[in-house]
């Protein structure tokens, strides 16, 4: 086992040298694994509420059910808490803009729509939705 993790390090090394990309090294014991969706929402809230200088997630999509409205709320009270919170969110065109069936008129139909509320709020944020041809 200890070859093979030598061996995998090995190919990290060359792979930085090929193409000149940043290494982090991080010791296993720093490491926890998030289980379930509702374990990866908590821990995303928990560390926005943490967060005074900024937060940054990168998604295909954020999705509208309850657990992302949720989420986008701790944005929101982050930013409140702390104004200079820089907010960065960056997602995939096609999949956030895709509107999705909803039960009643006041839910959010997409990636957008949910995020909507946290901009016009005045959050000083930055939403990328990138487009790709």
């Amino acid at each position: 086992m200890k070859r093979l993790l030598n061996s995998l390090s090995d190919l990290n090394l060359l792979l930085n040298k090929k193409f000149d990309v940043p290494i982090f090294r991080v010791h296993s014991s720093n490491i926890s694994v998030i289980k379930t969706p509702i374990d990866f929402y908590e821990t995303l809230k928990n560390l926005s509420d943490q967060s005074t200088k900024r937060i940054c997630i990168s998604s295909l999509y954020i999705g509208t059910d309850r657990l992302e409205q949720n989420l986008i709320e701790s944005f929101s009270q982050a930013k409140s808490k702390s104004p200079d919170l820089n907010l960065t969110i960056l997602l995939d065109y096609n999949r956030a803009t895709r509107e999705t069936p909803k039960s009643n008129i006041d839910e959010p139909d997409s990636s957008k729509s949910i995020l909507l509320p946290l901009i016009n709020r005045g959050a000083n944020s930055t939403l990328w939705i990138l487009a790709t041809t």
